[in-house]
């Protein structure tokens, strides 16, 4: 008979600690060794390119990722563990690669949830892709800027007093 493993705050913790650990030191080799055991089978992976089902596809993300840019990095800075009775919790993270000879960083935030067994059975992933990689595709990185511009406060702007 299997025993239900419901995480407390304690394990949530263990688990978020280890999952965090994992990316900090994620190689090619530890794909498989160290990530995918924290993995639930059905897990859910999302970020602005992908929406992916299942242990298999996030693990080839993630071997994707170190074929195709140099020195992929994850460095998370902080965590912190959101409602307990959902398990979640979140990551804070800097990600370091080199692309085209050239080094690129950014920041990104991930939401994770934890299941019954203490496994991540959902991964989503907040940064911005417009900020971080369209802005430096040159003419498409001007019409981001032109956007921007137009977007943004200016600093002279005032608000209206009229409170009718």
């Amino acid at each position: 008979m299997t025993k239900t493993f419901i995480p407390n705050a304690e394990h949530s913790t263990e688990i978020v600690a280890a999952y965090a650990k994992a990316f900090g030191q994620l190689t090619q080799a530890s794909i498989y060794s160290e990530l995918a055991p924290l993995l639930a089978e059905d897990i859910y992976f999302e970020d602005p390119f992908n929406q992916l089902h299942g242990k298999t596809r996030t693990l080839q993300l993630f071997a994707h990722m170190f074929a195709t840019v140099q020195q992929p990095k994850f460095i998370v800075s902080d965590c912190a563990l959101g409602n307990p009775s959902m398990h979640t919790a979140y990551l804070y993270w800097q990600f370091h690669f080199v692309y085209k000879g050239q080094s690129q960083q950014f920041d990104g935030m991930s939401k994770i949830l934890i299941n019954q067994n203490g496994l991540i059975y959902s991964h989503i992933d907040y940064w911005n892709p417009a900020k971080n990689l369209y802005s430096k595709i040159p003419v498409l990185g001007w019409i981001l800027s032109k956007i921007n511009r137009k977007l943004a406060l200016p600093d002279n702007w005032q608000a209206s007093k009229n409170t009718d």
